[in-house]
């Protein structure tokens, strides 16, 4: 009986070491972020580094993230707590592992200091590990011994220190005085980590932050293609607010995606990489890698607060998304989501977490300029807009939840004009603007709350979509499965008042690339020297458009010559663009090669491969280039396999048949 009062005893004192210890790691992090959890606790740091540099599968791999990622679902649990449950079992684990080695020994030392101050120490371990890689100090591998030698010392010298602390005041090694003497010690060391090693990483010197906007906010509207936008030329005022920025700002008129899907375009995004470079290209087994830097890491090198809010599916952590961000949500949307994910209203919810952010943020001073993602997902289909917008362009047609999905479904992959013809295409198309109106008016909702603030005029705030949808004009309903305009047009206008010309307007083609190194640009960020590639010796593909849209005048902005744009879908098939001329072709080059001349017949119509063999051939061995060039790379991907809670997840978003 004595014997099992003491395992009690010591595994409720290993408990609540565990609590402490969270509860300390994400008060810290709450009020240093506002974030509603930790982006990292060292034990579960600990496993998936293990996991990384381990030779184990690749299902092995993605578990590890998954389960040290993902919530457990608890109905009666808030969010915030679901996403503790991982890291909290494996700060147990160490915690206990610390006690009980200590116990066993009889080193005389408190075996509850040595819990507590391994799960502190192991805590720091994160923190050395991404400063020492994201500097490029030293390769992941040794960064991590480094890391691990570190935190084992630190273990040591935090035991030691708060044991004889104890003997000195002549405090029982086991009382409960002794952890309140204990956690004291330990909240004063925590402090000093703030001010020192939970600085901010550099990649290079850093600048003040007086010469930055107070805010960089990068909206992504997904699916939205630019033909339907009104400042784009759409007959239909769909976008009144973005229309109104626009007039504010810069917009380019002709921007091209790289791809036609979500995973591969917001990658590119991020990195100003092309798909064939990060390598992200296919549907399932490919995340980004670590190797590669993004936006988001470049902007916290110099001292920004970085917090990404998304959907969920292809814009999931897992993904390589949430590299450089403090704080990445890609779950509160979609935990609130009680219904068939496609007909969720979004875009609410969605600003209410962004919009918490931003008080919280605002609360702490801004003390640190902030960068933030914000992906509205509504104008996604299943189409489904919330009254009045779900009869603002048409009242004729059924409801958006009478339409019988099934059939269109069926046609996806082509459908024949006699077909197509007996399908709700106007109806479809009436929705689709719909929810175009109604995110166009949550856009609203975001620059009100910037202005709230009193950061409106002094945010860089950048719109974009990722790619486009087509409604059977090649056959096809949705997107992903061609290049043709209606899925890879899409808009970008920025506005950022103190460098960006008001009302000017862009017509040379850009690639969506782009708009990774005009931000740093427009900022006043200066590139890493590994930004936007993979190796410094490699050519960087993306281009900085700054010049082209700044107040002061630079001549040489654009260039004089076309400038060849290429795209990929799931690494079968292609384009290359070069001026009014646009070659899709497929990549093993049998055939079946398109020519369109972008000038005469925006809508890709009129194939002029057989009539222009020598312009055929001319773009031709622009994109066979292109593809021998990225080929003979590493690409910046890595393995990586889905669980089945995300297959799940992305079936019901309809990514997946």
């Amino acid at each position: 009986m004595r014997a099992r009062h003491n395992i009690l005893f010591d595994f409720l004192q290993v408990a609540a070491v565990t609590v402490l210890a969270v509860a300390m790691r994400t008060a810290w992090f709450t009020i240093s972020t506002g974030a509603a959890r930790p982006r990292q606790f060292g034990a579960a740091w600990l496993v998936r580094t293990s996991c990384e540099a381990l030779p184990l599968s690749s299902t092995t791999k993605s578990w590890c993230a998954v389960v040290l990622d993902r919530p457990f679902d608890l109905w009666w649990a808030p969010s915030a707590l679901q996403f503790l449950i991982a890291p909290a079992a494996l700060v147990f684990v160490v915690a206990g592992s610390a006690y009980v080695i200590v116990r066993l020994t009889g080193s005389g030392f408190s075996p509850l200091s040595a819990a507590l101050s391994a799960t502190v120490a192991l805590d720091l371990c994160p923190d050395i590990y991404f400063r020492l890689t994201e500097s490029g100090t030293l390769a992941p591998a040794m960064a991590a011994a480094v890391a691990l030698t570190a935190g084992g010392v630190l273990w040591v010298l935090l035991w030691v220190a708060a044991s004889k602390l104890a003997e000195f005041l002549n405090v029982r090694a086991q009382s409960v005085a002794s952890t309140l003497v204990l956690t004291s010690a330990l909240v004063v060391i925590l402090v000093a980590a703030i001010l020192g090693l939970r600085a901010q990483p550099q990649l290079e010197p850093a600048r003040t932050t007086a010469g930055y906007p107070a805010a960089v906010v990068l909206v992504s509207i997904d699916t939205l293609r630019a033909d339907h936008v009104s400042a784009y030329g759409y007959e239909r005022n769909t976008t009144p607010n973005l229309d109104r920025f626009a007039t504010e700002g810069a917009r380019f008129a002709d921007v091209s995606s790289p791809s036609s899907w979500t995973l591969p375009t917001h990658l590119s995004l991020f990195t100003g990489l092309p798909p064939a470079a990060h390598g992200v290209v296919t549907k399932l087994g490919q995340r980004l890698h670590r190797r590669v830097i993004t936006l988001a890491e470049t902007f916290r090198s110099r001292g920004f607060e970085t917090a990404g809010f998304v959907m969920t599916g292809y814009m999931e952590a897992e993904c390589g998304h949430i590299q450089g961000f403090d704080y990445y949500d890609d779950f509160s949307v979609s935990s609130a989501c009680k219904v068939h994910k496609k007909r969720c209203v979004t875009s609410p919810a969605l600003l209410e977490s962004v919009t918490g952010y931003l008080e919280k943020w605002n609360r702490r001073g801004r003390t640190r300029p902030l960068f933030l993602f914000v992906h509205f997902w509504d104008v996604h289909d299943l189409y489904n807009p919330p009254p009045p917008y779900d009869r603002a362009f048409t009242p004729r047609g059924p409801p958006a939840d009478r339409i019988d999905y099934e059939v269109l479904n069926a046609h996806v992959y082509g459908a024949a004009r006699d077909v197509i013809n007996e399908l709700p295409v106007e109806r479809l198309v009436s929705l689709y603007d719909g929810e175009i109106a109604f995110v166009d008016g949550q856009f609203a909702k975001l620059t009100t709350a910037l202005s709230r603030y009193g950061i409106y005029d002094d945010t860089l705030l950048a719109v974009v979509a990722d790619h486009g949808d087509e409604f059977f004009e090649h056959g096809h309903w949705k997107h992903s499965k061609t290049l043709y305009q209606e899925s890879i047009h899409v808009p970008l206008i920025i506005r950022y008042p103190p460098v960006v010309a008001a009302g000017r307007v862009i017509t040379t083609p850009v690639s969506l690339i782009d708009a990774a190194p005009t931000l740093l640009s427009l900022a006043g960020v200066d590139m890493p020297a590994r930004f936007g590639r993979l190796d410094v010796a490699e050519p960087r593909p993306a281009l900085d458009l700054s010049g082209m849209i700044s107040r002061v005048p630079q001549p040489t902005a654009e260039p004089e010559e076309p400038r060849p744009l290429f795209g990929d879908l799931l690494g079968r098939r292609g384009y290359v663009r070069l001026g009014r001329y646009k070659l899709i072709a497929e990549a093993d080059g049998l055939g079946n090669d398109e020519l369109y001349d972008l000038q005469t017949d925006p809508g890709e119509h009129v194939n002029l491969a057989s009539q222009r063999p020598e312009l055929l051939s001319e773009l031709a061995v622009h994109l066979r280039t292109w593809r021998e060039l990225w080929n003979r790379t590493e690409r910046g991907a890595q393995d990586a396999e889905f669980s089945a809670r995300q297959l799940e997840n992305l079936r019901a978003l309809g990514y997946l048949d």
